[in-house]
């Protein structure tokens, strides 16, 4: 299967090691890795994750980095559609 990353999520990855490396960037460099890996698996484990409340979408949460991967998975495709912190509100459907 195919991952996709919005422009969004792109944004949402690269903002949210920006800030962690503020004060960590060795933290940052390993959250960024660790987020890449959990999408790369989700080519191989599209449906791994639990559903999420937004519609047709999946909530990955990524070990040790605070973050959830909200994707969709379309025909073939696993489209990454944002990454959050775990601590805020749920995406609306």
């Amino acid at each position: 299967m195919n991952v996709a990353w919005s422009l969004r999520a792109a944004n949402d990855l690269r903002r949210y090691c920006q800030f962690i490396a503020r004060d960590r960037p060795k933290a940052a460099a390993d959250v960024n890795k660790r987020l890449l890996a959990a999408v790369d698996r989700l080519a191989e484990h599209p449906l791994s994750a639990a559903k999420s409340t937004a519609r047709d979408t999946r909530a990955l949460v990524v070990s040790g980095t605070g973050a959830v991967v909200i994707y969709r998975v379309q025909n073939e495709t696993v489209n990454i559609v944002t990454i959050r912190h775990q601590m805020r509100r749920p995406l609306k459907g």
